[in-house]
Protein backbone atom coordinates (compact mmCIF):
# COMPACT_ATOMS: atom_id res chain seq x y z
CA UNK A 1 0.00 0.00 0.00
CA UNK A 2 1.46 3.47 -0.86
CA UNK A 3 2.34 6.64 1.37
CA UNK A 4 -0.08 9.42 0.82
CA UNK A 5 -1.14 12.33 2.72
CA UNK A 6 -2.43 11.12 5.50
CA UNK A 7 -0.07 8.14 6.58
CA UNK A 8 3.06 10.45 6.05
CA UNK A 9 2.80 11.93 9.46
CA UNK A 10 2.45 8.55 10.67
CA UNK A 11 4.96 6.93 9.38
CA UNK A 12 7.37 9.69 9.80
CA UNK A 13 6.82 10.62 13.48
CA UNK A 14 8.72 7.38 14.60
CA UNK A 15 12.51 8.41 15.55
CA UNK A 16 13.88 5.30 13.99
CA UNK A 17 12.05 5.59 10.41
CA UNK A 18 13.47 9.45 10.51
CA UNK A 19 16.91 8.25 11.16
CA UNK A 20 16.41 5.64 8.17
CA UNK A 21 15.57 7.45 6.31
CA UNK A 22 18.27 10.50 7.33
CA UNK A 23 20.57 8.25 6.43
CA UNK A 24 19.63 7.03 3.18
CA UNK A 25 19.32 10.86 2.03
CA UNK A 26 23.21 11.24 3.31
CA UNK A 27 24.62 8.62 1.89
CA UNK A 28 22.30 7.79 -1.06
CA UNK A 29 22.53 3.66 -0.34
CA UNK A 30 23.09 1.73 2.84
CA UNK A 31 23.40 -2.09 2.94
CA UNK A 32 21.24 -4.19 5.14
CA UNK A 33 23.93 -4.92 7.66
CA UNK A 34 24.91 -1.19 7.57
CA UNK A 35 21.71 0.01 8.23
CA UNK A 36 21.81 -2.35 11.82
CA UNK A 37 24.86 -0.92 12.37
CA UNK A 38 24.07 2.20 12.29
CA UNK A 39 20.48 2.16 13.98
CA UNK A 40 22.20 -0.19 16.82
CA UNK A 41 19.18 -2.35 16.38
CA UNK A 42 20.37 -5.97 17.21
CA UNK A 43 16.94 -7.73 16.13
CA UNK A 44 16.21 -8.07 12.63
CA UNK A 45 12.86 -7.96 13.26
CA UNK A 46 12.70 -4.42 14.64
CA UNK A 47 14.32 -3.29 10.97
CA UNK A 48 11.82 -5.59 9.06
CA UNK A 49 9.21 -3.79 10.71
CA UNK A 50 10.70 -0.21 9.88
CA UNK A 51 11.96 -1.13 6.16
CA UNK A 52 8.00 -2.12 5.72
CA UNK A 53 6.46 0.57 7.04
CA UNK A 54 8.27 3.11 4.98
CA UNK A 55 7.07 1.41 2.11
CA UNK A 56 7.26 2.97 -0.83
CA UNK A 57 9.72 5.59 0.29
CA UNK A 58 12.64 3.19 0.15
CA UNK A 59 13.78 0.80 -2.76
CA UNK A 60 15.90 -2.05 -3.12
CA UNK A 61 18.71 -2.54 -5.66
CA UNK A 62 20.14 -5.34 -7.24
CA UNK A 63 22.97 -5.44 -4.83
CA UNK A 64 20.47 -5.91 -1.79
CA UNK A 65 21.20 -2.04 -0.84
CA UNK A 66 18.68 0.27 0.02
CA UNK A 67 17.90 4.16 -1.22
CA UNK A 68 15.20 6.62 -1.33
CA UNK A 69 12.76 6.48 -4.01
CA UNK A 70 11.10 10.02 -5.56
CA UNK A 71 8.72 10.23 -2.86
CA UNK A 72 11.37 9.19 -0.28
CA UNK A 73 13.05 12.26 -0.87
CA UNK A 74 10.37 14.73 -0.94
CA UNK A 75 9.15 13.28 2.59
CA UNK A 76 12.98 14.03 3.60
CA UNK A 77 12.51 17.90 2.43
CA UNK A 78 9.08 17.66 4.84
CA UNK A 79 11.26 16.69 7.89
CA UNK A 80 14.18 18.95 6.93
CA UNK A 81 11.41 21.84 7.18
CA UNK A 82 9.19 20.28 10.67
CA UNK A 83 11.78 18.89 12.67
CA UNK A 84 10.03 17.52 15.61
CA UNK A 85 10.37 19.47 18.63
CA UNK A 86 13.19 19.76 20.70
CA UNK A 87 13.00 19.16 24.72
CA UNK A 88 12.98 22.32 26.11
CA UNK A 89 16.16 23.27 27.92
CA UNK A 90 15.07 25.39 30.56
CA UNK A 91 16.55 28.84 31.99
CA UNK A 92 19.81 28.03 30.39
CA UNK A 93 18.67 27.53 26.78
CA UNK A 94 16.60 31.59 27.14
CA UNK A 95 20.36 32.81 27.91
CA UNK A 96 22.90 30.91 25.28
CA UNK A 97 22.75 28.91 22.51
CA UNK A 98 23.79 25.06 22.74
CA UNK A 99 27.33 26.05 21.24
CA UNK A 100 27.84 28.92 23.67
CA UNK A 101 27.34 26.74 26.25
CA UNK A 102 29.81 23.73 25.18
CA UNK A 103 32.23 27.06 24.88
CA UNK A 104 31.74 28.12 28.52
CA UNK A 105 31.93 24.59 29.92
CA UNK A 106 35.37 24.06 28.30
CA UNK A 107 36.72 27.15 29.19
CA UNK A 108 35.74 26.70 32.73
CA UNK A 109 37.46 23.27 32.72
CA UNK A 110 40.46 24.72 32.29
CA UNK A 111 40.56 26.48 35.84
CA UNK A 112 39.41 23.48 37.33
CA UNK A 113 42.05 21.42 35.79
CA UNK A 114 44.51 23.44 37.28
CA UNK A 115 43.14 24.00 40.64
CA UNK A 116 43.06 19.74 40.97
CA UNK A 117 46.72 19.56 40.59
CA UNK A 118 46.97 22.37 42.77
CA UNK A 119 47.73 21.31 46.60
CA UNK A 120 44.98 23.43 48.03
CA UNK A 121 45.42 22.37 51.82
CA UNK A 122 48.47 21.18 54.29
CA UNK A 123 46.18 18.73 55.39
CA UNK A 124 47.00 16.17 53.43
CA UNK A 125 43.13 14.10 53.52
CA UNK A 126 41.98 17.31 52.37
CA UNK A 127 43.98 17.95 49.86
CA UNK A 128 43.34 14.33 48.13
CA UNK A 129 39.63 14.85 48.48
CA UNK A 130 39.34 18.23 46.90
CA UNK A 131 41.65 17.37 44.21
CA UNK A 132 40.09 14.05 43.69
CA UNK A 133 36.83 16.58 43.50
CA UNK A 134 37.99 18.78 41.15
CA UNK A 135 39.16 15.98 38.88
CA UNK A 136 36.34 14.57 38.83
CA UNK A 137 34.62 18.13 38.23
CA UNK A 138 36.73 19.27 35.27
CA UNK A 139 35.64 15.24 33.65
CA UNK A 140 32.53 16.50 33.82
CA UNK A 141 32.68 20.59 32.40
CA UNK A 142 34.98 19.00 29.87
CA UNK A 143 32.70 16.42 28.37
CA UNK A 144 29.62 17.89 28.64
CA UNK A 145 31.00 21.22 26.78
CA UNK A 146 32.47 18.83 24.31
CA UNK A 147 28.93 17.16 24.00
CA UNK A 148 27.35 20.01 23.45
CA UNK A 149 29.43 21.02 20.35
CA UNK A 150 28.92 17.12 18.91
CA UNK A 151 26.67 16.95 15.43
CA UNK A 152 23.01 16.55 17.20
CA UNK A 153 22.57 12.87 15.55
CA UNK A 154 25.81 11.09 15.06
CA UNK A 155 25.49 9.00 12.05
CA UNK A 156 27.58 6.93 9.53
CA UNK A 157 28.38 3.46 9.07
CA UNK A 158 31.81 3.13 10.63
CA UNK A 159 35.88 3.50 9.82
CA UNK A 160 36.98 4.05 6.46
CA UNK A 161 39.94 1.95 6.86
CA UNK A 162 42.53 0.06 8.93
CA UNK A 163 44.79 3.24 8.49
CA UNK A 164 42.26 5.68 10.00
CA UNK A 165 41.61 2.68 13.37
CA UNK A 166 45.24 3.24 13.87
CA UNK A 167 45.94 6.60 13.73
CA UNK A 168 43.15 7.15 16.31
CA UNK A 169 44.80 3.78 18.70
CA UNK A 170 48.41 5.48 17.85
CA UNK A 171 46.51 9.12 19.33
CA UNK A 172 45.18 7.31 22.38
CA UNK A 173 47.81 6.16 23.37
CA UNK A 174 50.55 8.99 23.10
CA UNK A 175 47.66 10.88 24.88
CA UNK A 176 47.95 7.80 28.09
CA UNK A 177 51.51 8.15 27.79
CA UNK A 178 51.81 11.90 28.03
CA UNK A 179 49.41 12.05 30.80
CA UNK A 180 51.54 9.08 32.90
CA UNK A 181 54.69 10.96 31.90
CA UNK A 182 53.51 14.20 33.27
CA UNK A 183 51.92 12.92 36.52
CA UNK A 184 54.71 10.54 37.41
CA UNK A 185 57.48 13.69 36.77
CA UNK A 186 54.99 15.30 39.49
CA UNK A 187 55.00 12.58 42.12
CA UNK A 188 58.09 11.20 42.01
CA UNK A 189 60.48 14.04 41.80
CA UNK A 190 60.93 14.30 37.79
CA UNK A 191 61.54 10.50 37.54
CA UNK A 192 59.65 10.74 34.47
CA UNK A 193 58.53 6.83 35.00
CA UNK A 194 55.55 5.33 33.89
CA UNK A 195 54.47 2.85 36.59
CA UNK A 196 51.05 2.33 38.19
CA UNK A 197 49.76 5.78 40.38
CA UNK A 198 48.72 3.56 43.16
CA UNK A 199 51.91 2.63 44.20
CA UNK A 200 53.26 5.88 44.15
CA UNK A 201 53.20 8.26 47.62
CA UNK A 202 50.88 10.59 46.30
CA UNK A 203 48.05 7.84 45.83
CA UNK A 204 45.02 9.81 45.37
CA UNK A 205 45.16 12.57 43.04
CA UNK A 206 43.18 14.30 39.92
CA UNK A 207 45.59 12.16 37.98
CA UNK A 208 43.87 9.04 39.01
CA UNK A 209 41.05 10.73 37.63
CA UNK A 210 42.33 11.77 34.46
CA UNK A 211 44.75 8.76 33.17
CA UNK A 212 42.30 6.08 32.70
CA UNK A 213 39.36 8.67 31.50
CA UNK A 214 40.99 11.39 29.55
CA UNK A 215 42.93 9.29 26.88
CA UNK A 216 39.88 7.32 25.43
CA UNK A 217 37.73 9.96 26.38
CA UNK A 218 39.10 12.54 24.28
CA UNK A 219 39.48 10.33 21.62
CA UNK A 220 36.32 9.15 21.34
CA UNK A 221 35.60 12.48 21.08
CA UNK A 222 37.62 12.81 17.90
CA UNK A 223 36.15 10.12 16.38
CA UNK A 224 32.61 11.55 17.02
CA UNK A 225 33.25 15.02 15.65
CA UNK A 226 35.79 13.61 12.65
CA UNK A 227 34.39 10.39 11.83
CA UNK A 228 32.11 9.24 13.38
CA UNK A 229 30.87 5.32 13.84
CA UNK A 230 27.47 4.28 14.11
CA UNK A 231 28.25 1.48 16.28
CA UNK A 232 30.12 1.49 19.77
CA UNK A 233 31.60 -2.17 18.15
CA UNK A 234 33.04 -0.25 15.68
CA UNK A 235 34.64 2.53 18.09
CA UNK A 236 36.22 -0.30 20.44
CA UNK A 237 38.28 -1.18 17.81
CA UNK A 238 40.63 1.78 18.17
CA UNK A 239 41.53 0.89 21.82
CA UNK A 240 42.14 -2.98 20.52
CA UNK A 241 44.51 -1.52 18.24
CA UNK A 242 46.25 1.13 20.62
CA UNK A 243 46.44 -2.35 22.96
CA UNK A 244 48.29 -4.18 19.81
CA UNK A 245 50.79 -1.02 19.64
CA UNK A 246 51.84 -1.05 23.28
CA UNK A 247 51.95 -4.77 23.44
CA UNK A 248 54.15 -5.00 19.96
CA UNK A 249 56.36 -2.01 21.09
CA UNK A 250 56.85 -3.30 24.82
CA UNK A 251 57.69 -6.58 22.73
CA UNK A 252 60.59 -5.02 20.88
CA UNK A 253 61.79 -2.61 23.80
CA UNK A 254 62.20 -6.77 25.99
CA UNK A 255 64.08 -8.23 23.36
CA UNK A 256 66.57 -5.27 22.44
CA UNK A 257 67.21 -4.91 26.43
CA UNK A 258 67.48 -8.45 26.86
CA UNK A 259 69.68 -8.76 23.72
CA UNK A 260 72.06 -6.03 24.46
CA UNK A 261 71.67 -4.63 28.37
CA UNK A 262 70.47 -8.01 30.19
CA UNK A 263 72.02 -10.72 28.55
CA UNK A 264 71.77 -13.09 31.90
CA UNK A 265 68.25 -12.46 32.39
CA UNK A 266 65.64 -14.61 30.47
CA UNK A 267 63.23 -12.76 27.65
CA UNK A 268 60.16 -14.52 29.60
CA UNK A 269 61.05 -13.07 32.72
CA UNK A 270 62.01 -9.80 31.59
CA UNK A 271 58.50 -9.45 29.35
CA UNK A 272 56.52 -10.75 33.06
CA UNK A 273 58.23 -7.83 34.83
CA UNK A 274 57.12 -5.16 32.19
CA UNK A 275 53.91 -7.20 31.37
CA UNK A 276 52.46 -6.45 34.74
CA UNK A 277 52.82 -2.64 35.37
CA UNK A 278 50.93 -2.54 31.71
CA UNK A 279 48.00 -4.46 32.36
CA UNK A 280 46.30 -1.62 33.99
CA UNK A 281 47.61 0.57 31.26
CA UNK A 282 45.76 -1.66 29.08
CA UNK A 283 42.32 -1.60 31.25
CA UNK A 284 42.87 2.00 31.00
CA UNK A 285 42.92 2.17 26.73
CA UNK A 286 38.99 1.27 26.97
CA UNK A 287 37.89 2.54 29.80
CA UNK A 288 37.84 6.38 28.50
CA UNK A 289 35.60 4.72 25.43
CA UNK A 290 33.18 3.45 28.00
CA UNK A 291 32.52 6.14 30.14
CA UNK A 292 32.64 8.85 26.77
CA UNK A 293 29.80 7.06 25.30
CA UNK A 294 27.80 5.92 28.68
CA UNK A 295 28.42 10.05 29.03
CA UNK A 296 26.52 10.71 25.31
CA UNK A 297 24.02 8.18 25.76
CA UNK A 298 22.71 9.23 29.10
CA UNK A 299 22.68 12.86 28.30
CA UNK A 300 20.40 11.76 24.89
CA UNK A 301 17.98 9.53 26.95
CA UNK A 302 17.50 12.51 29.35
CA UNK A 303 16.80 15.35 26.57
CA UNK A 304 19.55 17.55 27.63
CA UNK A 305 21.18 17.86 24.92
Amino acid sequence: MAIDINSLHTVLKDPTRRKMLAALNDKGAISYVEMLDLLEIEHTGKLNYHLKQLRDLISKDGDGRYGLTEKGKLACQVMSRFQPDQPSGGWISHLMSRTSLGKLLIVLSIPSAILSITQLSGDYLLATRMSVVLGITTILLLFFGLMQLMPSVRSGGGFASLRQITAYGALELAILMAIGLISMHAEMGGLGVIIPLWISDWQWNAFTIYHPVIPGGLTWFAIAFRSPAGSFKEVLKVPLVATAILLIGEFVIINVDSLFFSPKVSTIEIFLSGIIPSIPMVAFLFIGFVVAEGFYRFVQWNGIK
